[in-house]
Parts: C-alpha cells; structure tokens; sequence
C-alpha cells in the first residue's frame, strides 16, 4: 500500500534522522500531526499505516500529479507528526535495476552486430 500526500503538507523533505530505532544517516520525510488530522484523505490512510510499503508525493491533492515516490523502511509516529523513514537498500537496488535495463539493449545490439 502506498501513503499518498500533497508535495505542500510535507513539514520536512528527505532529512537526516535521527531516532533510537533508527540507524544512524538514515533519511526521512516528515509529516506534522497537525496537518494529518485537518486532512480528510491524511486521517483515512492512518487506518492502513502498518501496510504502508512506499510514500507517494502529489503535486497537491486535487491535481494528484505524481512528483516522486520513496520506499519506506519504516513509520514512526509521535506527538509531533508521523516519520517515514527512507528504505536507502531498496532506492539502490532499484537504481542499479534501471541502470543495468538500460545497458543490456546496447550491449545485445553490439554483440548481434558482431557475430554477423
């Protein structure tokens, strides 16, 4: 499942965290109490928050264009706002993925063209 919030109710945008159960530089995106609960769609998607696997950020609600999405690691929620933890392994892993099908089409054309 997937946390879906506006780019503007973000509090803090890919900071360094730091946390007791959480490792030292990891990266999290920050969203204050106060906004989840003024927000409808924010307060329905707390009743999922164990599932939640990636965080989706909107360019605002309405519009709900795609801005970016994060794996999550982990969600802490405190008195202060919910932390969702960057998953740092799989934003590699995926990367290294993209990076590995881009060259495998350039790769099979060389060896095509030299066998022939």
């Amino acid at each position: 499942m997937e946390f879906v919030i506006g780019q503007e109710d973000l509090f803090a945008n890919d900071i360094q965290f730091e946390h007791d159960d959480v490792l030292p530089g990891e990266r999290a995106y920050i969203v204050t109490k106060k906004v989840v609960q003024s927000t409808p769609l924010y307060k329905k998607q707390l009743i999922c928050l164990r599932y939640i696997h990636s965080l989706r950020v909107v360019n605002n609600l309405e519009e709900g264009r795609l801005v970016k999405e994060v794996p999550v690691a982990k969600i802490i929620r405190s008195n202060r706002g919910i932390y969702f933890i960057v998953d740092r392994e799989r934003v590699t892993q995926s990367y290294h993925q993209r990076k590995h099908h881009n060259q495998l089409p350039g790769v099979i054309a060389e060896e095509t063209f030299r066998n022939y």
